[in-house]
Parts: C-alpha cells; structure tokens; sequence
C-alpha cells in the first residue's frame, strides 16, 4: 500500500488493523514513522474508547504496536509486553509478523506467565498461545528449533498444571503440542486423562499428529 493511500483511507475511516501491520512490514521504519503521524493526527485511542463512550477499533494501540516494530523490530514489541494496557496489541502483532524472533518472544512471554492467575482466554497469558498457534500456521513455515519445541512442551504443562477452568483454552494448549518434539509430546498427551468431549477431540487429534510426526522422523 502506497502511503497516499494509506492516509486517505486513514481520513475516510477505512482502515483496518491488519492494514496497518501489513504497511509497517513493507516500509519498515518510515511505515512506523507515518502510522505514529497518523495515529496523532486523528486522535486514534488506545483502547477505542471514544469521550462519549462508545467504542471504535483501538487504532492507537495497534498504531503503537507497528511503530515500535517499524523503529525497533521484534525488540520494540518485546519491550511492549510489559504495559498491560498495550501488551495485547504487541502479540497481536508478533503472531502476524510471525518469524522466528516473534516466536521466540512470544514463548518467552508465555512461559514467564503466571498461569495460575489465566482464568478466561482474555487474559494475556492465554493471548499469548491463541498469537503462537497463529504464528506456527501461518504461511512463513517457520523452522521449530529443538529450543523452540521444549519451551512448546514446558508451556502446556504449565497450563495444564495451573488447571486453567476454561475447556477451550485447554484445548488450544493441547494443539500448542502439535509442533513439540514428538516424542516426548506424545508421552505427556498420552497419559492425560480428559472426559470433557472438547478435550477428549483435541487429544484426539494431537496424538494423531504426533504419531504421524514421530514416524516421519
């Protein structure tokens, strides 16, 4: 996207936050330095809460994000990560770029969590593995490092330790393990034991993808 065009869409209120990370990956720092001008001259709030109350898309925070990434890369976001208020918008946009450095700080983060405090898929922690899945499938085929497939084990058990309530959640941890080393995975899944239908399908399906995995290699 050219950025003429990126301004006017900005001055019709046609933007969408996957525009804004999409130009900052293909202009780099003078993206993030046009999305910082843009993000100031049309007052976007961190957290679309507007004054009379009603809410928009939280252009500021993701505007935020793509700055930081344009001016500092990986590290801008990482540095990020630890403003509540702004931390969800730093691994949002660490899943899109995806890449191994994004990875590697969206494991970081993830495994430095405090679980015992993640008790709806809102909360950061869980974030962090919804952006991680996102990352891992997307189109860049990243290469999983040895590193990479440990931290993915260590960061289940984790969750599955601190007994996170939410299903849901327990079961997108339970896909995390897809892209562990296989063999390993494949003994922790085996010896959980679920009756929760939605668990008992994603326990399913992982050790089949395990299995598969194992005898490939």
């Amino acid at each position: 996207m050219k950025f003429t065009t990126l301004a006017r869409r900005a001055a019709k209120d046609m933007l969408e936050a996957e525009d804004l990370i999409a130009f900052v990956q293909e202009h780099g720092a003078e993206g993030g330095e046009e999305i910082e001008r843009l993000r100031i001259l049309h007052g976007w709030p961190d957290d679309g809460l507007l004054g009379d109350g009603s809410r928009v898309v939280p252009f500021g925070g993701w505007a935020k994000a793509c700055t930081a990434w344009g001016r500092q890369g990986v590290e801008g976001l990482r540095d990020m990560l630890g403003d509540p208020q702004l931390a969800v918008f730093a691994l949002g946009t660490l899943a899109d770029v995806s890449g191994p450095a994004a990875i590697a700080v969206l494991l970081d983060f993830a495994e430095r969590a405090d679980w015992s405090r993640a008790g709806t898929p809102r909360d950061l922690p869980c974030q962090a593995i919804y952006c991680l899945n996102t990352a891992l499938s997307g189109k860049t085929g990243v290469e999983v490092t040895p590193g990479m497939q440990a931290s993915m084990l260590r960061i289940a058990k984790l969750i599955w330790d601190a007994r996170v309530p939410n299903v849901h959640f327990l079961a997108q941890a339970l896909y995390f393990v897809r892209h562990a080393d296989p063999v390993p995975a494949l003994a922790w899944v085996e010896q959980l034991r679920v009756d929760d239908p939605v668990l008992v399908d994603a326990q399913r399906s992982v050790l089949k993808r395990l299995k598969e995995h194992a005898a490939r290699d």
